[in-house]
């Protein structure tokens, strides 16, 4: 599903509907309503730094290894592009810290498990991994020395790195019965995610 808002094209892929759905019908505890928000925060923080350097973006596709923001590039600079991809996490961080505020004075649990999930979402985002806005930071940083080919190269380099740690991690945590299966979900999912970003 497709349409215009101010000028920017909405995707809305079948695929995150389908997913979106399957989530919210087998979640009954509500984290993931939670989640979805810190995501939305997350995402409102990208696109306030955006208006805020005058780069709003021409596409929004959202799919199920996450949110796409795609604009041009080259228009604000390195420090712009580190800000726009940072936003995002401090967002989260802002959130985190007035849900934190709001817990301590009415004890809610709530808005403790709400900055708990967005302060978690704003670390997992500063991961140096192809997909996530600590890969796109480290790219940023590494073409202002070298060339864009060759910060590319890095950048994979290091993704698949952290992504291989992650896994083994994972299936440490598994094999000695923690019976946690988030870390290892986490490095499938960055894998899907770099595939992705590779296939662009």
């Amino acid at each position: 599903m497709k349409f215009k808002f101010f000028g920017c094209t909405i995707n809305i892929t079948l695929f995150f509907m389908a997913m979106l759905a399957l989530l919210l019908y087998f979640d009954k505890s509500g984290m993931m309503l939670l989640g979805i928000g810190a995501i939305f925060i997350h995402e409102t923080g990208h696109l306030i730094m955006m208006k805020a350097l005058r780069r709003m973006p021409e596409e929004i596709i959202l799919q199920p290894a996450g949110v796409i923001i795609k604009t041009k590039t080259g228009l604000t600079g390195y420090h712009g592009d580190i800000l726009i991809a940072l936003s995002g996490c401090a967002a989260n961080g802002i959130a985190a810290i007035l849900s934190s505020l709001i817990y301590v004075n009415n004890r809610s649990i709530v808005f403790l498990l709400y900055s708990l999930i967005n302060t978690i979402m704003a670390l997992f985002n500063l991961i140096p991994v192809e997909g996530l806005d600590g890969g796109d930071v480290l790219r940023f940083l590494l073409q202002k020395k070298l060339s864009i080919t060759k910060a590319d190269k890095i950048v994979k380099v290091i993704s698949f790195a952290f992504i291989v740690i992650i896994i083994i991690f994972g299936i440490y945590l598994v094999l000695c019965k923690q019976f946690n299966v988030t870390i290892l979900f986490s490095g499938f999912y960055l894998t899907v995610l770099m595939l992705l970003n590779l296939r662009e």
